[in-house]
């Protein structure tokens, strides 16, 4: 990421050649000025970018949204690419995506995992729940290691007639897994990041809540 950092920490994005480095310039928050939030990013250089866009389309900031004023269902989705989807196929890497529509965990949760739910969103992950392609009612597969840093989505239902449509807004990025008392997923409001780029002046993001 940057000439300090040896090559073998060195990260890759997937493209349509190949892969490409992720090359930029690593951004941190001063923990000495706020030792609640802990952030980090990366400002890719041009050509990154470019390369990135071959194959790539990238999240318009009107698919994010604030979100504090949690809904008693299960519109949330984490959808990421766990280790258990990942296989070597004629010495290709071949991964696959996981899709799990959970709802928010009781306030009790926060409490015991002592996270605090200004920064964090916390969701029930265990048992059973219906398969999204069969219906059929099946054993959630806990095996989710690898899917930190994918999106937590709201989905929106919205109907027009007799016709059903879903929209959907990014509201927090996954951070871990947590198999002790509670199983649950865990993931930081997006809002953190976004209002750190904005105060550093990097976007223009009207900061309010919509629910």
């Amino acid at each position: 990421m940057t000439k300090e950092m040896s090559d073998d920490k060195q990260l890759y994005f997937r493209i349509h050649s190949g892969y490409v480095s992720v090359v930029g310039d690593l951004q941190e928050t001063d923990s000495s000025q706020d030792k609640t939030i802990d952030l980090a990013y990366i400002l890719l250089e041009n050509e990154v970018i470019k390369e990135l866009r071959k194959g790539y389309k990238f999240l318009p900031l009107s698919k994010f949204r604030r979100h504090t004023k949690l809904l008693d269902a299960a519109q949330y989705c984490v959808i990421g690419f766990p280790e258990k989807n990942m296989k070597i196929e004629d010495g290709k890497l071949r991964t696959g995506s996981s899709a799990y529509f959970v709802q928010p965990s009781k306030d009790k949760v926060y409490d015991y995992l002592k996270f605090s739910k200004e920064a964090c969103y916390i969701f029930d992950f265990k048992g059973k729940g219906s398969d999204i392609n069969t219906g059929e009612i099946v054993k959630i597969n806990t095996e989710v290691y690898g899917i930190s840093g994918c999106g937590v989505w709201l989905c929106i239902l919205n109907q027009e007639g007799e016709n059903i449509y879903t929209d959907f807004r990014l509201i927090g990025i996954m951070t871990e897994f947590n198999k002790d008392k509670y199983h649950c997923l865990i993931g930081n409001r997006i809002e953190l990041i976004l209002s750190q780029l904005q105060t550093v002046g990097l976007i223009k993001y009207k900061e309010k809540n919509v629910g």
